[in-house]
């Protein structure tokens, strides 16, 4: 049976892949419901619900997958679903995303609210913990704030894009409270590889309540 873990993870899914490797935040509580395909079993990560169409903060949720093209200067457009997501409660625009990577060869926005309430949760991780120091290494050393321009563009820097292989044709994730960016042909990779777990991602949400 796939295994339950109830701590904090980095990598925050709905449905993904990952290396058989689980990391250590000990009596962390996830930010939201999570579920993480590893090698061998599936790990699923459960927390309150939020509004049907905000988040516990109040802003809209970046829902639904779109489709770019990556200029030749690294610009990517955002929908315009999720500019409207980066409005705050008070109907102001943020213009600024921190980006950084993801072990599964992705990347990923986050607004800048999301990104503080991660900064509040990573301060009560275990520091001298030698998982969290390794992870906190790969995640800060590649972060990066990136604003969006009046295009509603953001241009992601060449290391980025080379990390993730976003050389051409893009595929834009909503996932709830942050954006992923894959490259078209490695999501469909992930999405095949999904697929193939179906029937024990459906067992687990069952056994769950859900």
């Amino acid at each position: 049976m796939p295994r339950v873990f109830p701590h904090f993870a980095p990598r925050e899914y709905l449905v993904s892949g990952a290396a058989d490797y689980h990391y250590p935040w000990y009596g962390m509580k996830p930010p939201q419901s999570l579920f993480s395909l590893t090698n061998q079993n599936l790990t699923v990560y459960l927390s309150p619900k939020v509004g049907s169409s905000g988040d516990k903060w109040g802003r809209e949720m970046f829902l639904g997958r779109f489709q770019h093209t990556v200029d030749s200067k690294g610009r990517v457009s955002i929908p315009v679903k999720f500019r409207e997501a980066l409005a705050s409660p008070n109907g102001a625009s943020s213009e600024m995303m921190i980006i950084s990577t993801d072990f599964d060869r992705c990347l990923v926005a986050y607004p800048i609210p999301e990104w503080r309430q991660i900064e509040e949760k990573i301060r009560k991780l275990p520091m001298m913990d030698r998982g969290v120091k390794d992870f906190l290494r790969f995640f800060y050393s590649w972060a990066v704030e990136c604003p969006l321009d009046r295009q509603g563009r953001i241009l992601i820097p060449p290391a980025l894009r080379e990390y993730a292989n976003l050389y051409r044709d893009a595929i834009l994730i909503g996932m709830a409270n942050k954006i992923e960016f894959w490259d078209l042909e490695r999501w469909k990779e992930r999405e095949i590889q999904v697929s193939k777990q179906a029937d024990r991602i459906s067992e687990t949400l069952a056994n769950l309540g859900m």
